[in-house]
């Protein structure tokens, strides 16, 4: 019973789900997942870019979500572009991304015993990576 008790937290420590909107309706400019855009274009500059999301009890609550509509507006602006093609989005966990939920299980089975390792579910990290090319159409 007790291997039990330890295995199902652990099992779900090792899942999680986590959902973030990106929400594109709002841009003025195209943005495109490959590099078709029906028209001559040239490439200006590759960008890619990192954000933090956070969420609460195994991801079900999001503290933060990531904005990158900004982050294409500003890349197009810098670049003076007309568009973003190739655009694709990742999503990891990096070391400090598993170290905090690990951490704070460990600390709550110092503490609390077996019934600590529940602490690791308070807090879920994910690294949210974008990258894309800044286009202008060719006139």
């Amino acid at each position: 019973m007790s291997r039990l008790f330890i295995a199902v937290p652990v099992a779900l420590m090792m899942g999680g789900c986590a959902t973030v909107y990106v929400d594109m309706r709002n841009m003025d400019n195209t943005v495109a997942m490959t590099d078709s855009l029906g028209k001559p274009y040239k490439i200006l500059k590759h960008f890619r870019h990192e954000q933090k999301a956070y969420f609460l009890l195994l991801g079900f609550i999001k503290v933060s979500n990531p904005d990158f509509t900004n982050v294409l507006r500003t890349e197009i602006k810098e670049a003076q572009g007309d568009a973003v093609i190739n655009t694709s989005m990742e999503i990891e966990y990096d070391l400090v991304d598993t170290i905090v939920p690990y951490g704070m299980g460990a600390v709550g089975w110092a503490v609390l015993g077996p019934v600590g390792l529940n602490l690791s579910y308070l807090i879920t990290l994910q690294t949210y990576r974008i990258k894309g090319d800044v286009v202008r159409y060719s006139r």
